[in-house]
């Protein structure tokens, strides 16, 4: 049994989501998001572009706690940056149950690791009905991750991402 261990920070850059509805054929579309996370995850850019990053900093992807490996399962995506080099904040942690969700989020501190964290929100307002999320970034912030979300998904939308992304 895996145990994702979940790590907090109380400063940083944050993106906030919530579950307000239960879609039909809910864990079909979870099973769309689980594929299509860990291909995103295994193309992205190799270095850090969204929130402010230049490009200097590698993504590395650990789990929950900054070390090991992600946990991308049937169950929850689950990762932080590489503790060891200083990259790691609060944990990405979302549960895949079929409850709604009033609030939860991941303030990243604009490390590089938030490329992973814009690439899985897009994923699940794009897949999952009721799914939204806010963030503290702007386009500029977000662009690099929408731009290649878009590119892997050959520009698909569903209206729930547009609606969605119309907050940018």
């Amino acid at each position: 049994m895996y145990i994702c261990i979940l790590k907090t920070n109380n400063m940083g850059y944050t993106h906030y989501w919530n579950q307000k509805t239960v879609p039909t054929h809910y864990k079909e579309k979870v099973n769309k998001v689980l594929i299509e996370v860990q291909i995103l995850l295994e193309r992205m850019p190799l270095m850090a572009t969204t929130a402010g990053q230049d490009g200097d900093e590698k993504i590395i992807l650990c789990g929950g706690d900054g070390t090991g490996k992600p946990d991308i399962s049937n169950e929850r995506i689950c990762f932080n940056g590489d503790e060891k080099r200083g990259l790691d904040h609060e944990t990405f942690h979302y549960e895949f149950n079929e409850e709604t969700l009033d609030f939860d989020f991941c303030k990243t501190a604009r490390k590089p690791y938030d490329m992973a964290v814009c690439l899985c929100l897009l994923s699940l307002a794009n897949h999952i009905e009721g799914f939204e999320f806010t963030s503290d970034g702007d386009i500029d912030d977000w662009q690099p991750a929408i731009d290649f979300y878009l590119e892997m998904n050959k520009n698909y939308k569903s209206e729930n991402l547009e609606r969605v992304l119309t907050q940018f």
